[in-house]
């Protein structure tokens, strides 16, 4: 366990808090920022990128839009559309304390590409690869 200070009122608080237990602040380094560029344009009949949190509906990114999202912490990001007459999907296990700059795009199979384009702050990617995985349910 580490102390982190709150950014509120200054007091010092375990980094495993989802809140300061002095002020109630939530704890800034748990958020999980995500920095997202839909669609590129030239996909006619693409729809939007719905992005959930822990299964529910946070936003939509628009095709070429960029949208920045801010979640209380760790947990489950899945980013779904529908092209082709498929819905395509992808989810991913985001650790607490993420900023990362996000493209999305299709692969060379169709299925729903994540791109990192930045290294999240502390180095490294929080998935391996970019996922280029079709989802084949109608």
């Amino acid at each position: 366990m580490a102390l982190v200070k709150c950014s509120e009122c200054g007091k010092e608080v375990s980094d495993k808090a989802q809140s300061c237990p002095n002020c109630g602040s939530p704890i800034a380094s748990l958020n999980v920022t995500l920095i997202m560029t839909g669609l590129p344009k030239r996909y006619i009949g693409a729809k939007a990128i719905d992005v959930y949190f822990n299964g529910e509906l946070k936003t939509s990114v628009d095709k070429g839009a960029t949208v920045t999202l801010t979640l209380p912490g760790a947990g489950t990001v899945e980013f779904e559309t529908r092209y082709n007459f498929r819905n395509q999907k992808q989810s991913f296990q985001i650790p607490a304390g993420t900023t990362t700059n996000l493209e999305f795009d299709f692969g060379p199979m169709g299925g729903l590409r994540v791109l990192e384009v930045t290294p999240r702050k502390g180095g490294g990617s929080f998935f391996e690869v970019s996922m280029d995985m079709p989802d084949f349910e109608e």
